[in-house]
């Protein structure tokens, strides 16, 4: 057995980076059993600064990250917490794609966004707090006037 696996770990870092790796193949081990309290409050903190709830949702669900069912109705809250903001901020995404759209604003999504649907089985792994739009220096006051 990989000792690395039964080593407590002790800011949230270490753990919340093989959450963000779940899925991979090579990624980081997770540990086989469940975290103490205060190691699951330092994990809890490090996912919604890196804005991976969606991740540590997934590594729960499938039974990869062994929870309490306290732990396990936590998970669920801090997904349901950064899908929120994300389905408000796609929504948000949507109206301004559109507006540009019709305005003839040739535009591009870049990263959250566009990585959570492209790039991830599913768009909730990829946790965003903002939105990034690249238009052409040439558009960029008609863009701006569209979407004032």
């Amino acid at each position: 057995m990989n000792a690395a696996r039964y080593t407590p770990l002790g800011d949230g870092a270490g753990l919340a980076t093989a959450v963000a790796a779940f899925g991979l193949p090579g990624g980081a081990p997770l540990p086989l059993r469940r975290l103490a309290d205060e190691g699951w409050r330092r994990l809890l903190g490090e996912v919604r600064h890196q804005r991976i709830e969606g991740l540590l949702g997934a590594t729960v669900m499938a039974g990869a990250l062994p929870v309490s069912d306290e732990q396990r109705e936590e998970a669920r809250e801090v997904v349901r917490g950064r899908a929120g903001v994300d389905l408000f901020l796609e929504r948000e995404l949507l109206a301004t794609v559109r507006a540009l759209g019709d305005a003839g604003v040739v535009h591009r999504i870049l990263k959250g966004p566009a990585l959570a649907h492209a790039a991830y089985p599913d768009p909730s792994w990829r946790g965003f707090g903002d939105v990034d739009l690249l238009v052409p220096g040439a558009a960029w006051y008609r863009a701006i006037e569209v979407l004032e």
